[in-house]
């Protein structure tokens, strides 16, 4: 009986070669077809896995055996040309496959590497437009937003930097705030019911709250790098735009104590806001927003203080006064920039307002 083993006489070799050689392609296609991109690594190793056994099918096929087979028999121990030529349509078809696999490992390398050099714009660009939006603010005075003015419709940056800076600047320079004195009312929302909002934000009874201020209050003043109030809140920006948000907090906090007087401090009680929106600390910023308004009504900040206060509502659930937050700086900041009063709209009608 003739085996599949090589080493037979020579008259018995075609079937054995023959043999070898249909196992070997079994072997060959199966690895073919169970190839998938899951991973690059993993493609890699099974391309490799599949070329060197093409390469001994190609070597036996085509030389050693194969040949020493052809020569012994005079031509009739070969294969027959329908036979080599299916082999060859086979090789054929591992070639493509595999040049197929390849390109889907190097389609996988491009995204990823396109993936992280987008990404690494995305922070350059932002990083960017909140370092000259906020030097363009020092020569007319406080910085009144983090918009791009070229792109007035875009969305919030404040959300941006909590979403992973990827909804880029909204916050246009809101217009002159109006010169009526402080009112007395916040829409809906009366001076004593916002007071007491924030005394049970800060879960204190009504007689502490003096004591206990703001969030930032009960925090230790930390010592701030820099001989002028401008070069220490340029500091704590610095932080601000690193997204280094807890020592954002403490040095705009440190500002605030430091400097309330300052021509700054109404940017400072916002961004301080924002350290703790962007964080998801809603109570906090609801607080210190509505503290921003109270304290700087005819600061440029003042209606980005009464947009994000109304979004803060709105996160804790308590959409109406979230909806009369967002009505009196439509009517009390009708000039302030557009985005902001289309925003606000936007905010109203997500709320159901």
């Amino acid at each position: 009986m003739i085996t599949a083993n090589p080493l037979v006489p020579k008259t018995d070799l075609r079937p054995a070669t023959r043999s070898w050689i249909g196992r070997i392609l079994a072997t060959v296609l199966l690895c073919g077809l169970g190839l998938q991109p899951a991973a690059a690594q993993s493609v890699d190793d099974r391309i490799e896995r599949l070329q060197r056994e093409l390469s001994d099918l190609q070597r036996q096929v085509y030389g050693g055996d194969a040949g020493a087979a052809a020569a012994s028999s005079g031509g009739s121990a070969g294969l027959s040309s329908t036979q080599a030529a299916r082999i060859e349509l086979r090789l054929n078809q591992f070639e493509s496959e595999l040049r197929t696999l390849t390109g889907q490992v190097e389609e996988m390398r491009f995204e990823t590497e396109s993936v992280s050099s987008r990404m690494d714009r995305l922070v350059a660009d932002v990083d960017l437009r909140l370092q000259q939006l906020e030097q363009g603010g020092v020569a007319g005075g406080p910085s009144a937003s983090l918009a791009d003015t070229g792109n007035p419709g875009a969305p919030a940056a404040s959300q941006g930097l909590a979403q992973g800076a990827t909804q880029g600047a909204t916050q246009g320079a809101p217009g002159t705030a109006s010169s009526s004195a402080t009112p007395q009312t916040l829409g809906r929302i009366a001076e004593t019911d916002l007071q007491n909002f924030k005394r049970q934000q800060a879960n204190v009874p009504p007689d502490a709250s003096a004591a206990a201020g703001s969030p930032a209050a009960a925090a230790p003043v930390a010592a701030l790098p820099g001989n002028t109030p401008r070069e220490q809140y340029d500091h704590a920006f610095g932080l601000l735009r690193q997204a280094n948000y807890q020592g954002a907090e403490q040095a705009l906090s440190a500002f605030l104590v430091q400097h309330p007087d300052d021509a700054l401090a109404g940017n400072a009680k916002y961004w301080l806001g924002e350290t703790y929106y962007v964080r998801g600390d809603y109570q906090s910023a609801a607080v210190t927003f509505a503290e921003g308004f109270e304290a700087y009504p005819d600061n440029p900040k003042a209606p980005d203080n009464l947009l994000k206060l109304g979004m803060s509502l709105a996160s804790l659930g308590s959409k109406a006064d979230a909806c009369g937050t967002f009505e009196v700086l439509q009517e009390r900041y009708a000039d302030a920039s557009a985005t902001i009063i289309q925003r606000a709209r936007q905010e109203a009608q997500r709320n159901g307002c």
